[in-house]
């Protein structure tokens, strides 16, 4: 997981699948994430995750982009989520993940 911020948005990029085997190490990339201190500055405004390097999210995944999604709604920032996949692109739209984050198929 790689992440910088860029004047209001914080990007987060996952550049693989997002599935259960994978989960523990994201949860764990993404606490050092929440420490960085430019993370700790209320600067931003819009998490940006990209997900245009994954092709299937399964349901521990899932459950790692809600928590992701509870974080930055905690933070009142808005949150859009990049993908590349259509199979990704009716997932969220099926879990109701776009009625959270804008979702954009880039």
């Amino acid at each position: 997981m790689e992440h910088r911020v860029e004047q209001d948005v914080l990007h987060v990029t996952i550049p693989r699948d997002v599935l259960s085997t994978g989960v523990r190490e994201l949860f764990d990339q993404l606490h050092a994430v929440q420490k960085d201190p430019l993370v700790l500055q209320p600067s931003w405004r819009t998490l940006e995750l990209d997900l245009t390097g994954a092709k299937m999210i399964d349901s521990m995944g899932l459950n790692f982009i809600v928590h992701l999604l509870k974080w930055s709604k905690g933070r009142n920032a808005k949150a859009r989520i990049l993908i590349h996949d259509k199979n990704l692109d009716r997932l969220l739209r099926f879990t109701r993940m776009n009625e959270h984050a804008e979702v954009v198929r880039a």
